[in-house]
């Protein structure tokens, strides 16, 4: 038997964000079930996007999450959230960077989950996307490093989504949403001659 828990009915990316600051002390609790110990996982594991340039805190907006609680018994939590479309300006953004004046490389964005989910899938939406667009997005494909790292490839200005599920574990299960924005940076012409852009070493 599941006790189901409703958190939020159609919530804001606001409050979504308030709840993130209110459940530290909670994800401190995935933190520690992550280093070995045999804490209750009670959220979504968090997710950073991360390069050699640049790294963000995805936004977690949305979710469902089942867990064992102190008595052995099922708690499942769900979280509504607006479509990341309708709160963009709420979302992080990840600056990528243009080589030259006309034309952009894309960059690779490792997606670091606090603990590694079961499937992931992205969703791009174009910046300029009205915001009842939510039919228009596109697939984006998700690579493998060998050593087993997610990512995806930016190469333009969009909002990502990334669908993240866990089903592999006993005493946890769920799914969650996350989002952020891609930033498209234009090159910097002083006195007709384009600077350096800041690319690692």
């Amino acid at each position: 038997m599941i006790m189901l828990i409703l958190c939020f009915s159609a919530v804001s990316c606001g409050n979504v964000l308030k709840q993130e600051e209110n459940n530290v002390t909670e994800q401190t609790v995935v933190n520690k079930a992550i280093n070995g110990s045999d804490e209750i996982i009670t959220l979504p594991p968090e997710l950073v996007i991360t390069n050699s340039l640049h790294e963000i805190s995805a936004i977690r907006c949305g979710y469902y999450w089942e867990h064992e609680d102190e008595k052995g018994e099922t708690v499942g939590e769900t979280c509504d959230a607006a479509h990341p479309l309708d709160c963009r300006e709420l979302l992080p953004t990840f600056d990528i960077f243009y080589t030259t004046q006309s034309r952009i490389s894309p960059e690779i964005a490792y997606l670091m989950f606090d603990i590694c989910p079961d499937k992931v899938t992205v969703t791009k939406w174009n910046e300029d996307a009205a915001a009842d667009e939510y039919d228009s997005g596109q697939a984006v494909e998700v690579s493998v490093t060998d050593d087993g790292y997610k990512y995806i490839e930016l190469c333009d200005a969009s909002l990502y989504e990334i669908y993240a599920e866990w089903d592999s574990k006993e005493k946890y299960r769920g799914n969650a949403r996350y989002s952020f924005i891609a930033n498209l940076v234009q090159p910097i012409i002083v006195s007709g001659v384009e600077q350096s852009l800041p690319f690692a070493d």
